[in-house]
């Protein structure tokens, strides 16, 4: 059985790069100037905690993370898919803040998960602020005044 710890390190960095990849693909797309910020500060965010689970994962001397070219693909098709009938701002803020929310239910799920099997509490720790910011941004995107 995989340790605990780097396969949820693993888990956080695959999550935070598959939402620098949602956040990109449906950057290009959007013309309101608040929306255009606010995912800055997204991809911004996510790319941080990707960058901190890689360390973690080599402090732990637990490997790399992983973010195949399958993974980027499912990604960026995913965000397609979702986006074909697309052309309002605010559809496209609705899809980000649905699936932040998706992923922060994903992170807590997998969070109780590893908890049980051992997993160690830093980890643990940068999961549930991950789980908390997607929350947050969740929730400003639902009030956000998108033309």
């Amino acid at each position: 059985m995989e340790n605990p710890t780097r396969e949820f390190l693993r888990h956080v960095y695959r999550e935070a790069k598959s939402g620098c990849e949602t956040v990109c693909c449906i950057t290009y797309r959007i013309q309101d100037e608040t929306l255009l910020t606010e995912t800055a500060s997204q991809l911004e965010t996510y790319a941080a905690c990707a960058a901190k689970a890689e360390q973690m994962l080599q402090e732990k001397s637990l490997g790399p993370g992983t973010f195949t070219l399958r993974d980027r693909l499912s990604a960026r098709m995913g965000v397609m898919i979702e986006t074909a009938n697309m052309h309002e701002s605010r559809e496209y803020a609705d899809l980000l803040e649905r699936s932040f929310r998706e992923s922060a239910a994903r992170m807590r799920q997998n969070m109780q998960a590893m908890a049980e099997r051992g997993c160690d509490d830093d980890a643990l720790a940068l999961g549930g602020r991950i789980a908390a910011y997607e929350l947050a941004e969740a929730d400003k995107l639902g009030r956000m005044p998108i033309k």
